[in-house]
């Protein structure tokens, strides 16, 4: 019989706060990164919906067809290239990073000693793994 008020197979006090924050912090990285490839998604595809009307109006007897098909074109190219780079500009993946990193370290930093038990330890480590890997990779990005 167990005197401490934890019983077997429950989670300490400590255990469940902290693997929570371990795991918001990792969905928020995740989230980060998502909120960047969606903006950049959503500005093709404006630029798309913007071309392809270009396209219906050029089809239309008009004088200036050609010139505001080309002038679309030209719109749609830039759009695409501006989003293109954005994805590439490495500094909002590492602004996610650095932001999970410091919640993880603050999270460490005021913990009690007897809080990382090994279930905390194992999603901490898989965590990290996880968000390190992901962010080594966008850091390759050309």
């Amino acid at each position: 019989m167990e005197t401490s008020g934890t019983q077997k197979g429950q989670k300490s006090e400590g255990t469940e706060p902290l693997t929570k924050r371990i795991m918001t912090a990792h969905d928020t990285y995740f989230q980060d990164l998502n909120a960047v490839w969606y903006e950049a998604q959503q500005r093709i595809q404006a630029a798309q919906v913007e071309y392809q009307r270009a396209l219906l109006q050029a089809m239309q007897p008009q004088d200036n067809g050609m010139k505001n098909l080309q002038a679309a074109a030209e719109a749609f190219q830039r759009v695409w290239q501006e989003a293109l780079k954005e994805l590439n500009s490495s500094k909002r993946f590492n602004d996610a990073y650095q932001k999970y990193r410091t919640t993880v370290q603050g999270t460490l930093s005021g913990m009690q000693a007897d809080a990382l038990d090994p279930v905390a330890a194992m999603n901490l480590a898989q965590s990290m793994s996880v968000v390190a890997a992901y962010a080594n990779q966008l850091r390759a990005l050309p």
